[in-house]
């Protein structure tokens, strides 16, 4: 790279009121992060119906990744689409549906993992994910391999993507083709009115607010 320098700055911030300058950086990813906004805003209901700002608090967080975005700039989201499986398993989630209603283009990726053993596999998974994946990844490694020959546990991650309008000033990022044919999408979520509702959290321990934010800048 020569000479070339990088300046990379780590900032926490809420991803609905970024430290960085209208149209500053290029590439904005949120790697497992949105889910948890809407994890926060999402209301449940004693008849099992969902509802609550999510939708509202998910879009701000996009606008503002706008916002900083450079004309041209790429916008990226990342998300679990499932862990010890072969094949998308949240493809009818309401958040992903407005994903895909806000603009973003889908793609499947597989971002498996490597271990060098199954002990360290699983002992992994479960300190991360916990007792279900480890029952799934168990039914899924071949019961002829050894405890101690490696081994790869499959997962599924979803890539949502769009650009902002405008000429960039460099060269682009590049981004994957969409998929062929969409995830599949559930059907409208009935509209519920709070106030009248008996509620209940879905995860007390989701914090949505807070994300770390990573500003690099280069030199010569």
């Amino acid at each position: 790279m020569g000479d070339a320098s990088c300046s990379v700055s780590f900032h926490q911030a809420d991803l609905r009121a970024l430290p960085m300058a209208d149209g500053s950086v290029d590439v904005v990813v949120a790697g497992w992060a949105i889910s948890y906004l809407k994890s926060e805003y999402e209301e449940w209901y004693a008849d099992g119906s969902s509802g609550g700002p999510w939708r509202r608090e998910v879009d701000t967080a996009l606008s503002e990744m706008d916002r900083v975005l450079a004309p041209g700039g790429l916008l990226a989201v990342l998300e679990t689409l499932g862990t010890a499986t072969d094949t998308p398993q949240r493809s009818g989630s309401w958040l992903y549906a407005h994903l895909r209603e806000a603009g973003l283009a889908q793609r499947v990726l597989r971002t498996d993992y490597r271990f060098p053993d199954r002990p360290t596999a699983m002992s992994t998974l479960l300190f991360f994910f916990g007792k279900g994946v480890v029952r799934r990844a168990e039914a899924l490694l071949s019961v002829g391999e050894t405890a101690d020959a490696p081994c790869i546990v499959p997962e599924c991650t979803g890539l949502w993507w769009r650009r902002k309008p405008g000429e960039a000033a460099g060269p682009r990022a590049p981004v994957p083709p969409a998929e062929a044919e969409p995830l599949a999408a559930e059907p409208s979520e009935p509209a519920r009115e709070p106030a009248s509702a008996s509620k209940r959290p879905r995860d007390e321990d989701a914090e949505g607010s807070l994300n770390l934010c990573c500003k690099a800048t280069s030199g010569s």
